[in-house]
């Protein structure tokens, strides 16, 4: 099972945020994906970069609004290849 969690905020995501998804990753089969519509703080980007090359499966996404939807879309379907679902189409 992916996590995936959609949060609107009115300044960037921090460090705690990405501490909360990376619980998720840990707890969950597949892992967590954060959609925000505020990019990460330098902190929460070093963060989940870290948690990223030791092996786990949460990423973020920053959604602004429809024009974004391409993206998100795109990220989605990444992540499902990422953590084992090779035969994700985006269709």
């Amino acid at each position: 099972m992916l996590s995936v969690e959609l949060r609107e905020v009115t300044s960037p995501v921090n460090a705690a945020t990405i501490r909360q998804i990376l619980g998720l990753a840990t707890v969950s089969i597949t892992g967590a994906l954060l959609v925000s519509n505020q990019r990460l703080t330098r902190a929460a980007d070093e963060l989940l970069r870290r948690a990223q090359e030791g092996g786990a499966n949460a990423f973020f996404i920053q959604w602004r609004d429809e024009n974004d939807t391409g993206a998100l879309k795109e990220a989605v379907i990444g992540v499902l290849r990422e953590v084992g679902n090779p035969g994700t189409s985006g269709a």
